[in-house]
């Protein structure tokens, strides 16, 4: 009983609340609801951003992957390659070659740095080689392109066709045996047994009445080392042919020192 006289006791001494009171409690209670649902919408739309965030990363990632070059390499040996379209490509020494990963999708476009032998499988959709002063359009055929920094570059057309077109040369369409070259700012289209630039794919180096200068320079890169010419100007005017499959080069550099007077050392 006392227990309940004392419950009484503090219900009858409190004081009620009147109208005013009960507004004010009201209000407090109502800008708290509005706060949280103002820190709701505001958690909702920092997620949406962060997940919109995510998605076009996602889709960038997505994109750049599928558009990453992809590029093959040949160090101090020819490597072969297959395209993704069935294409063979042989890649001489310090060379490579780069494509996007979508090749094929429209068109078939890659770039060279350096020498290489291609055999084009036969498409629909355009073959497209870049060299930096050639852009060469393959009509199904077997040919050579060097291209080795900003010196000369050149192409030999072994089998089919191609056309070819650059900094002030229009596009030209070669036929088998002919060669294009670029070289001191001009452009010469010549007739040129094609066979003796692509038997390098089969470890033969054919120079056919070809200036010592250029002999010299094509054993440096075969051999990849270095050579000194006695009388570089006397070399340009004197013409050899020779064969190289796998001779020392220093039988190779007697050979000539016989057959010339000028001489050609390490």
């Amino acid at each position: 009983m006392n227990k309940n006289k004392d419950i009484m006791d503090a219900w009858n001494s409190s004081t009620p609340m009147d109208a005013t009171m009960l507004h004010s409690a009201g209000s407090v209670l109502e800008k708290a609801e509005a706060k949280e649902k103002a820190v709701r919408k505001a958690r909702r739309a920092w997620i949406s951003s962060v997940m919109a965030l995510m998605v076009v990363a996602l889709g960038t990632g997505i994109y750049v992957k599928n558009n990453a070059p992809v590029r093959l390499v040949a160090e101090g040996k020819k490597q072969h390659y297959e395209l993704p379209d069935g294409s063979s490509i042989w890649l001489n020494r310090s060379s490579s070659l780069s494509y996007k990963s979508s090749f094929g999708k429209s068109e078939r476009r890659v770039k060279l740095t350096g020498e290489a032998f291609f055999d084009v499988a036969k498409d629909s959709r355009a073959f497209v080689v870049e060299t930096g002063r050639m852009d060469i359009t393959v009509h199904g055929t077997r040919f050579t392109v060097s291209a080795y920094g900003d010196g000369e570059q050149s192409a030999w057309l072994e089998e089919g066709s191609i056309s070819v077109k650059g900094h002030g040369l229009s596009e030209t369409t070669l036929s088998p045996d002919q060669k294009v070259c670029y070289e001191g700012g001009e452009w010469t289209v010549s007739e040129e047994p094609a066979s003796c630039h692509t038997s390098w794919i089969n470890d033969r180096l054919v120079l056919e009445n070809r200036s010592l200068s250029e002999i010299v320079s094509a054993l440096e890169h075969w051999y990849g080392t270095g050579l000194t010419v006695s009388d570089p100007e006397e070399a340009k005017v004197i013409f050899l042919s020779l064969t190289v499959r796998s001779e020392e080069l220093d039988a190779i550099l007697e050979a000539i020192n016989l057959l010339s007077d000028v001489q050609v050392s390490r």
